[in-house]
Order: structure tokens, then C-alpha cells, then sequence
């Protein structure tokens, strides 16, 4: 069977008809997409602004611990600020109005992304990234496969799918609306039963390669605890097909229109995605790189075959 992989859209999804009617042609079956489904959600002001709210939402939330024995949500904080009327009401109120148009342009963008599937024969599954808000779960509950294990009956597939990211990344989504990634809610996706075939995430394991060495090493304790078949993981945006122990690991690059830069230069400017070919016994037996130029979106190259044997 042939299981497609993409991630990091970023709100692209003009070349989603094209790569889901090439995956139509090539026989895929099963999609899954390792986050980052939305694009940009604010202007670069906005997101200024937004770093500049939430930093000081921070500073009035000290000042009450001095009071109330612990956290407060930014949502709970609002309440109580309101009630002790103090001056950060008006920083509240812009920041109010960020999460607003949040939430609006989230689920337009997440609507879209709901269209551009309909021409897709394959089942998709797919998991949040950071750039992604709580909004994944309900408008694409019926894809989205976080927290979740899904036994995939027809071809015997053990599948588990875990997004967020365990690191803050400011400037993209509202802090309550991010979906975080916390370690125990990990370890009940996957459960003591070991050895799943596919376990899916945004957030990449920790690696010497230069675009993980920001990973998390929280993925390589429970990728050694469980040992999946395959670990298909999103964020980096720079594909790899790496053999780690007992598990492959696969990231498919970034299908949006992203420029990736480094020191300040463009270092790749492609639109990337894999095909997976399994056999009946689930045994990866090879890995399929496909690019599509940005300036050229309609044409699609296979650039590179990994064989599992190598």
C-alpha cells in the first residue's frame, strides 16, 4: 500500500488540489499531514503587538500570585483584572481583539483546508502543529488524529498521532490558543502496548542534524520506549529519510510556500512531500520524495528514492 506525507502548509493550499489529485493517480491511500495547516493569522504588527500583550498580561499575572496561589489563564486573568480594575484593562482589550480575529481567520483557513480534501480518495489524518490553535479539533475533527490511536482494520495498521509543540512560539497564536504539548497526555496516546507502525507529530525528535538540534528529546524517550515502525514528523521543513534503530524516521519538508532561510539567505524555496510504499506486512520498503517549484506549481518531479534496504 502507498501512504502519502505532508506538513507545514502554512496557509498554502492553492497546490493542495494538485498534490491530492497526484495522490489520487499514485494509488495513496492514507494521507497524513504532520501540522501546521494555517498560515499566518496576523499582520507583522499584529504579531508585535501580540508578543507585546502577552508579555505584559505576564507581568500583571506576577502581581496577583502575590494574592491568589497560583496560575491564571490569560482568559482567567481578563476576569480578574476586570474585577480589580486595574490599568492593564486596556492592554486586555487590544489583546481581546487579537484573539478574536484569531479565531475568525482560523476557521476560514481551516474551512478551506476542509474543501481542497474533498477531492482526496485517500483517508487523511492529521495532527496540530504551533502554528495551529485549538480550533484543529473541532472544524477537522473528523481528520484529526490527536490524542488518538487509530487500528486502521483494512490494511492492519497501528497508527497514533500526537501534534503541539512543546516549546512556546510566540508571534503565531494566541497563548490560549495554542495546543500544547504536554508529556503525560504523549505517554497515554501511546499507551504500554509497544511497537505501533506509524506514530505521527509535529514536533521532531531531538538529532545532531542542525534543524533538529531544537527538537525534543521527550519524542526519542517515548520513540525508544515504544518503537514505532515509522515516526513521521513535521516543523524543520527540510526532508529526511533516516534510519534510527528500530525506527524510521520520515519528515516530508514543507508543502506550503515557505521560504526556509539561514544566516539571512533563501536555502530552499520548494514545495516538498513523500509517498511511503508498504508491503502486506507493513515493512517500509521504500520512501518516494516529490518537489514541486514554487514558480511552477503545477508541475510535480520525483527527486529522490530512499530504499529501506540501504
Amino acid at each position: 500500500m502507498k501512504l502519502g506525507v505532508y506538513s507545514d502548509l502554512h496557509g498554502d493550499y492553492d497546490c493542495l488540489r494538485n498534490v491530492h489529485n497526484f495522490m489520487n493517480a499514485q494509488g495513496v491511500e492514507i494521507v497524513l499531514c504532520a501540522g501546521n495547516v494555517l498560515g499566518p493569522l496576523f499582520t507583522h504588527e499584529e504579531s508585535t503587538m501580540l508578543i507585546g500583550c502577552e508579555r505584559s498580561l505576564e507581568n500583571i499575572n506576577r502581581k496577583f500570585l502575590e494574592d491568589y496561589d497560583c496560575q491564571f489563564s490569560f482568559k482567567d486573568l481578563l476576569s480578574k483584572i476586570k474585577a480589580k480594575d486595574e490599568p492593564g484593562k486596556r492592554v486586555l482589550g487590544m489583546y481581546a481583539e487579537l484573539i478574536s480575529k484569531a479565531e475568525e481567520e482560523a476557521k476560514k483557513q481551516y474551512q478551506l483546508f476542509r474543501d481542497y480534501k474533498e477531492g482526496l480518495n485517500a483517508e487523511l489524518l492529521a495532527v496540530p502543529g504551533n502554528w495551529d490553535t485549538q480550533d484543529f479539533m473541532k472544524t477537522l475533527h473528523n481528520y484529526s488524529l490527536h490524542k488518538w490511536t487509530l487500528e486502521q482494520v483494512r490494511n492492519s495498521l497501528d497508527i497514533r498521532g500526537y501534534g503541539g509543540y512543546y516549546e512556546e512560539m510566540t508571534g503565531f497564536v494566541p497563548h490560549d490558543q495554542a495546543v500544547p504539548f504536554k508529556v503525560s497526555e504523549l505517554i497515554d496516546c501511546l499507551g504500554a502496548d509497544g511497537n505501533p507502525d506509524i506514530l505521527l507529530t509535529h514536533c521532531p525528535p531531538e538529532l545532531s542534524l542542525e534543524e533538529l538540534k531544537r527538537g525534543t528529546f521527550l519524542i526519542n524517550s517515548e520513540m525508544e520506549r515504544v518503537e514505532p515502525t515509522i515516526l513521521a514528523y513535521g516543523h524543520s521543513h527540510v526532508p529526511r529519510h533516516i534510519l534510527n534503530k528500530k525506527t524510521t524516521l520520515i519528515c516530508p519538508g514543507k508543502l506550503g510556500d515557505y521560504r526556509v532561510y539561514r544566516d539571512g539567505e533563501v536555502i530552499d524555496n520548494k514545495k516538498n512531500f513523500m509517498i511511503l510504499d508498504l508491503d502486506d506486512e507493513t515493512f517500509l520498503k521504500g520512501v518516494s520524495l516529490y518537489q514541486i517549484d514554487s514558480c511552477t506549481s503545477e508541475e510535480i518531479r520525483q527527486v529522490e528514492i530512499f530504499r529501506q534496504n540501504i
